[in-house]
């Protein structure tokens, strides 16, 4: 019998409950290290009972016997926090701190998920200037974090296509693990992005099964289906200017109940200003079905630019609201469509 970690530990605690003569163990155990103390084979054989509870009351066993990190306990902020990507001396394995930058947007989030608890605080992930592929994929809050606006990637709001985020790469199925978007944010995580160039094969900015999403100074290049795609009940908010250069399937689309908001309802005289260039293709500037809402008041947000599509289509009793803007305020052409007891206003 092979004995490996708490598991082991507790079948040979379930083995000397019931026996009285002594253990064999075969093949031979390797040996466990718990904060400086060694557990051996020859313990188990002549001490099974005591050696299982000392490794119980071994102060700090959990965190040994199981991968590190994962379980160690947290560092609780009380402070804001930004942490680093890109430049000299970035690597996966360092800790993303003041000089010691890692390589990946990713690292960070997964080093946030497992050894940070942000108890209110804030965390700035800041990338260098430089290019980044692929981008982040997360699922659900982090400890502590409060929502979309204490959680925020950050490259160069000034210059965004200083930093360009790609995911290029093709996708099987629908989801495929967030590969072709640069950025995912589902399942209840929240994110405040800004400052950044989004290519994508599929999705460059999408929010999905209640995950929200805030944004700034975005360059959304190229994309291979949506640029700004809310669904599932997720939500997307835009709290100042960006652009478009690229061309896509979509611009805004929302799906299954998800929300686009193309301004901050919290900041009272927010407002949104979309610089489109180089007259992309973009056969359906908005798109909402299937229970969806894109609310776009004109006195909120105006467009510079044009495409080459149409202005909006809306199906299955969704809603874009512009505040009686009229059918002309989007960018694009018309005729849209209206269908299936959806409302343009």
């Amino acid at each position: 019998m092979r004995i490996s970690g708490i598991a082991a530990a507790l079948a040979v605690g379930l083995i000397i409950s019931t026996a009285i003569a002594q253990i064999v163990i075969s093949p031979p155990a390797a040996d466990i290290h718990i904060n400086g103390h060694t557990y051996t084979n020859s313990d188990w054989q002549n001490n099974p009972q005591g050696t299982l509870s000392a490794i119980a009351n071994d102060v700090g066993a959990i965190t040994q016997l199981y991968p590190q990190g994962r379980f160690s306990p947290r560092v609780v902020l009380s402070a804001d926090l930004t942490m680093y990507v890109g430049g000299a001396g970035a690597s996966d394995l360092n800790n993303c701190l003041v000089g010691s930058p890692c390589a990946t947007i990713q690292r960070p989030f997964d080093l946030l998920r497992d050894r940070y608890d942000f108890a209110g605080h804030t965390v700035n992930v800041q990338l260098a200037d430089g290019s980044y592929s692929p981008g982040v994929v997360l699922s659900g809050k982090m400890v502590g974090q409060i929502n979309q606006y204490n959680l925020v990637l950050t490259g160069n709001p000034s210059n965004p296509s200083a930093v360009n985020v790609t995911d290029t790469r093709p996708i099987s199925n629908f989801l495929d693990g967030g590969v072709g978007t640069p950025i995912l944010v589902g399942y209840g995580a929240a994110l405040g992005v800004r400052g950044m160039r989004v290519v994508s094969s599929f999705r460059s900015l999408w929010a999905h099964e209640g995950g929200k999403i805030i944004f700034n100074a975005i360059e959304f290049g190229q994309s291979g289906d949506g640029q700004i795609t809310s669904d599932v009940g997720a939500e997307i908010r835009i709290n100042g200017a960006y652009s478009v250069t690229g061309s896509a399937a979509y611009h805004y689309g929302a799906f299954n109940g998800g929300v686009i908001f193309t301004f901050e309802p919290a900041v009272p005289g927010s407002f949104t200003a979309v610089n489109i260039v180089g007259n992309p293709t973009i056969p359906v500037f908005a798109f909402a079905t299937s229970l969806s809402q894109i609310l776009a008041p004109a006195s909120r947000m105006s467009f510079s630019g044009s495409i080459n599509g149409i202005r909006y289509g809306i199906d299955g009793v969704s809603l874009i609201d512009t505040a009686g803007s009229g059918q002309n305020f989007f960018p694009g052409s018309c005729p849209c469509t209206v269908t299936n007891g959806s409302v343009y206003k």
